[in-house]
């Protein structure tokens, strides 16, 4: 049974949104429990100076996002934000993931991405290797199935040259679901699996694809 420790208000223009009730159970667990229709988003706040900001401590928690722990804020937000805003924490997290892999031969005379979950026990583990955020654009799109909706190869190259936080900032003022499909298609995910993590079919995916060169285009005008 759960011992009632205290609700902690979140503020809107100056009204209360929603709250985060906290419980300890018998053993001296701790329960979060946000209003009803909201979830609790892990909020990152590595950067932020806890020491001067007003927030509870009870709802300041280490969360592993991908396979990096960081220091986040509990906060409630609604059922509907919750998957995109975690769908984006996660491709955020696998790109940081992917990034540090290394690039190993194909056997075709380029390189792909190494899979393996560990370095322990590769028989190249010593050598020096480029990474995957090094890569070219061939490179990290490959696998990807990607065909963009014009044949010009220079358009197309520059648009993973751009000011990547504008971009995806433009990308996202239109409709987020572009941005998870954007930074999806540079991890290397096909056209079928990310209309299967989105539950679309494959044609609405080459859409979005389109639409995101066509913004592109937009962005550099």
């Amino acid at each position: 049974m759960a011992k009632h420790a205290k609700e902690v208000p979140f503020f809107e223009d100056g009204k209360i949104y929603a709250s985060v009730t906290v419980d300890f159970t018998s053993e001296g667990q701790k329960v979060l429990t946000p209003s009803t229709g909201y979830r609790l988003f892990p909020l990152k706040i590595e950067n932020a100076n806890t020491r001067e900001l007003e927030w509870d401590p009870d709802l300041i928690q280490t969360r592993l996002i991908g396979d990096v722990r960081h220091l986040c804020l509990m906060v409630p937000v609604k059922e509907e934000q919750y998957k995109p805003l975690m769908d984006i924490e996660w491709a955020e997290a696998k790109k940081n993931t992917r990034n540090r892999r290394c690039r190993i031969p194909d056997g075709n005379g380029g390189t792909k991405v190494c899979r393996g979950r560990s370095c322990y026990g590769c028989p190249r583990a010593g050598e020096d290797h480029v990474t995957s955020q090094e890569a070219s654009l061939d490179a990290m799109m490959e696998d990807s199935n990607f065909e963009a909706s014009t044949e010009d190869a220079t358009s197309t190259t520059a648009m993973f040259k751009v000011d990547e936080e504008a971009f995806i900032d433009f990308l996202k003022r239109h409709q987020p679901v572009y941005e998870i499909v954007y930074e999806w298609l540079k991890e290397g995910y096909s056209t079928t699996e990310i209309a299967e993590k989105l539950n679309v079919t494959d044609r609405m995916v080459r859409n979005y694809r389109n639409k995101i060169s066509e913004l592109h285009k937009e962005f550099n005008a």
